[in-house]
């Protein structure tokens, strides 16, 4: 019976044969990671502070207490104030930008809350009915939440470059204790939370390759106090892309 040659347990390598292969590889690995790269610049961050103002709408709630013969004779009336609104937000930009998501954080600070009781004290006699009304103003603040889309337009005018948006976010209400005796019976505003529909549209001007300016005007849709609050906010924001 013949044995098979022994095999070596350690193999040399040829330095001017390996040279070649070596540069292929190398070469491949390249060329690969030059295909990814723009795919992966597809994708665009930036981050921005927002300042603006918040007109809320013209009735926050409007309850009503007591009734003879189904008129009511006592009820209780409120009104959120503008006020300045300040945020972050970013924005990722998707493709050559004709889909945008955004996700921003604002507060409403120094607000105030116009609140009137009124009692309606009816006919005696010869004396007409009349009204006593008592007001209070009431402190508040509004945190508001949004993720939105933004969908720019073909009617890019220079640098100017008009979008439309829209999305859901929330709204956390929190209210402070009024500045003077209020009325006995007066139904104060409760602090609470409330979905939000987003709807907007805007317009971003370009200023560099990294800044933008963007000026954006939303309607905050949302029910509260059984009530639909169309709380509007004007704003403009200068975004730096990172990436």
């Amino acid at each position: 019976m013949s044995r098979s040659p022994a095999v070596p347990l350690t193999t040399s390598y040829d330095l001017h044969t390996m040279k070649p292969r070596l540069i292929t590889t190398l070469a491949a690995l390249g060329l690969a990671l030059g295909t990814v790269q723009p795919a992966a610049a597809q994708i665009q961050l930036a981050f921005y502070p927002r300042v603006g103002l918040l007109a809320p709408d013209e009735y926050f709630y409007e309850q009503f207490q007591k009734f003879v013969d189904e008129e009511p004779t006592e009820w209780t009336t409120a009104s959120l104030g503008r006020t300045g609104i300040f945020g972050i937000g970013a924005e990722l930009t998707f493709g050559e930008g004709d889909i945008r998501l955004r996700g921003e954080i604002m507060h409403a600070f120094d607000g105030w809350l116009l609140g009137s009781h009124s009692i309606l004290y009816p006919r005696v006699l010869s004396r007409p009915p009349y009204v006593v009304t008592v007001w209070a103003d009431i402190p508040y603040d509004m945190t508001m939440t949004s993720l939105h889309f933004v969908l720019p337009t073909r009617l890019r005018i220079w640098k100017v470059e008009p979008y439309v948006s829209a999305g859901v976010g929330g709204k956390f209400y929190r209210f402070g204790e009024p500045t003077r005796e209020w009325a006995e019976n007066a139904i104060l505003p409760e602090d609470g939370f409330a979905w939000v529909l987003d709807l907007g549209a805007g317009a971003s001007v370009s200023l560099t390759s990294k800044l933008t300016l963007d000026f954006h005007f939303r309607d905050a849709v949302s029910r509260y106090w059984d009530k639909n609050q169309n709380d509007f906010v004007f704003s403009t924001a200068l975004a730096w892309r990172v990436y």
